[in-house]
C-alpha cells in the first residue's frame, strides 16, 4: 500500500505471540543442555587455580592438572575464578579437573548465558541512548538475542568471547553518552580479555577524539591492563606457548606482491579503515552510533575475512550487525541476509570438519559480510532513529527459526563426532 506521495505506508509491527517466545525458550534451554562443553570445562575447571592460590605459577599448575587448551588471558580465569567460588566453598571442586558431573557443568555453562542476555540487554540500553524508543529497541534487542549466527556461536563456540563482548558492548554505551571514563575504563577490560577487541575499538576513539594527544592516552589507557597481564606473566614458559596473544587467526600471508616487500591486505584495509574514520565527523549522536557501527563491521570483515579466520570471533560483530540494520530503512532484508550468514558459516564449518576445500564457500561469506556491512553505511539509514520499521516481526521469527535449523547441523555433527 502506498501514500499519495507514493512511499509505502508503515505497517504496525506485529507483537510476538506467547508461542513465540515458548519456542525461542525451548531451543534455548535444549541449546544450553546439549552443546558446548569442551572449551568451557577447560576454561572453568582450570579457574580452580586462583581459587587455590596458584597466581604466577597459574598455568604450570593448571597444565600439572592436565588441563588443556590454556589459550585464554589471566583475566578469564580470573573472573570465573569468582563464579566458581561457591563450588569451591561448598566443596563440590577443590582443583582442576578435565571432568566434571552434570550439575558442575550446568553452573560453567550458566555464567556465559547469563552474559548472553546482558549483551542483548545492554543492545537495548544502546538502541535506546540513540533514540530508538521503547518498541523499537525492544525489537533490536529480541533480534539481537535471536540472530541464528550469534546464537550458534554463543553455544556452540564462542562462548568465552561473551565476557570481551559485554564489556565492549558497555564501552559502546558510555561511548554514546560521552562518558570516557566509562568507555575507556569497559574498552580496557574487554581487550584485556580479548586482545583482538582493540582491532574494533580502535576506530571508535579515531572517530570520537581528533586531538592527537588526547589520541594517545586514550590508547594507551585501554592497552594498559593488558599490557600488566602480559608483564605479569611474560617469563611464564606455558603462558607464552599457549595463550593466543594476537591470534585473530593463523595466517596473515595474503598479500600483493610488489617485488620489493609483499603488501599484506589485512593490514592494509583495517589502516585504510582507521584513516576513514579519523576524518570522518559525526554530526549527531544517531550519526555516531552509525558510523561506529560502520566502522566496528569493516574492521571485522577485513580483519577475519582476509585471513584465515576462527569461526568463533564473528560474535563480536553479531550485536554491532543488528544496532545498524535497526538504524537502516529496510530491515527486513538484513533479516533475510543474516539467514544466508547462518547457511554459509554453517557450510563453511561443515566443510572444515570434513577436510573439504574452503575458497569457494569463504569467498561467498566474505562477499556477503560485505554487502551486510556496506549497505549499513550512514547515507542508507533512517533520518530518525525512532521512525518506526515496516513490519518485520515475521521476518525475525523466519530467520530464527531456519537459521537456528541450519546452525544445529555442524553442532550436531560435532556432538555426533565425540560419542
Amino acid at each position: 500500500m502506498l501514500r499519495e506521495d507514493g512511499k509505502e505506508l508503515l505497517k504496525p509491527v506485529k507483537p510476538f505471540s506467547s508461542l513465540d517466545y515458548i519456542a525461542v525458550l525451548l531451543v534455548t534451554i535444549t541449546a544450553f543442555l546439549v552443546f558446548g562443553t569442551d572449551s568451557i570445562v577447560q576454561t572453568a575447571s582450570s579457574s580452580f587455580g586462583y581459587l587455590n592460590r596458584q597466581f604466577l605459577n597459574f598455568y604450570e599448575y593448571a597444565k600439572e592438572c592436565h588441563m588443556e587448551g590454556l589459550f585464554y588471558m589471566p583475566l578469564v580465569y580470573m573472573t570465573y575464578a569468582v563464579w566458581n567460588l561457591p563450588l569451591k566453598l561448598t566443596f563440590l571442586v577443590r582443583y582442576p579437573m578435565p571432568e566434571v558431573s552434570w550439575f558442575v557443568l550446568i553452573w560453567y555453562k550458566l555464567f556465559l548465558v547469563i552474559l548472553y542476555i546482558a549483551c542483548t540487554y545492554l543492545v537495548y540500553k544502546i538502541a535506546m541512548e540513540i533514540g530508538m524508543g521503547i518498541k523499537k529497541a525492544k525489537l533490536c534487542a529480541l533480534a539481537t538475542f535471536t540472530m541464528p549466527v550469534g546464537f550458534f556461536l554463543q553455544f556452540s563456540y564462542g562462548q568465552i568471547l561473551s565476557m570481551a563482548l559485554f564489556f565492549l558492548l558497555l564501552g559502546f554505551y558510555f561511548y554514546l553518552k560521552g562518558n570516557r571514563v566509562g568507555y575507556i575504563f569497559c574498552f580496557a577490560i574487554a581487550v584485556a580479555y580479548q586482545l583482538y577487541a582493540v582491532v574494533l575499538i580502535l576506530p571508535l576513539l579515531l572517530l570520537k577524539e581528533k586531538r592527537f594527544r588526547q589520541l594517545c592516552e586514550d590508547s594507551i589507557l585501554v592497552l594498559l591492563p593488558y599490557g600488566l597481564e602480559y608483564l605479569l606473566y611474560s617469563r611464564n614458559a606455558v603462558f607464552l606457548k599457549n595463550v593466543k596473544l594476537f591470534d585473530i587467526n593463523k595466517d596473515f600471508s595474503a598479500g600483493m606482491n610488489i617485488g620489493i616487500f609483499t603488501i599484506q591486505y589485512v593490514i592494509f584495509f583495517w589502516i585504510l579503515i582507521l584513516g576513514f574514520a579519523y576524518f570522518t565527523h559525526a554530526k549527531s549522536k544517531k550519526d555516531l552510533a552509525a558510523y561506529a557501527c560502520f566502522f566496528i563491521g569493516l574492521s571485522g570483515v577485513a580483519t577475519l575475512c582476509l585471513t584465515n579466520w576462527n569461526v568463533e570471533y564473528f560474535i563480536f560483530l553479531v550485536p554491532i550487525s543488528v544496532l545498524a540494520a535497526f538504524l537502516h530503512k529496510d530491515i527486513r532484508i538484513f533479516m533475510i541476509l543474516d539467514i544466508g550468514w547462518a547457511g554459509l558459516m554453517a557450510v563453511y564449518i561443515l566443510f572444515q570438519q570434513l577436510g573439504r576445500s574452503l575458497d569457494m564457500v569463504a569467498s561467498l561469506y566474505t562477499i556477503l559480510l560485505l554487502v551486510i556491512v556496506g549497505f549499513k553505511h550512514p547515507a542508507f539509514l533512517v533520518e530518525k532513529a525512532e521512525d518506526m520499521p515496516l513490519a518485520c516481526t515475521g521476518w525475525i521469527r523466519f530467520r530464527f527459526l531456519v537459521g537456528a535449523a541450519i546452525c544445529v547441523l555442524p553442532a550436531l555433527t560435532g556432538v555426533l563426532s565425540r560419542m
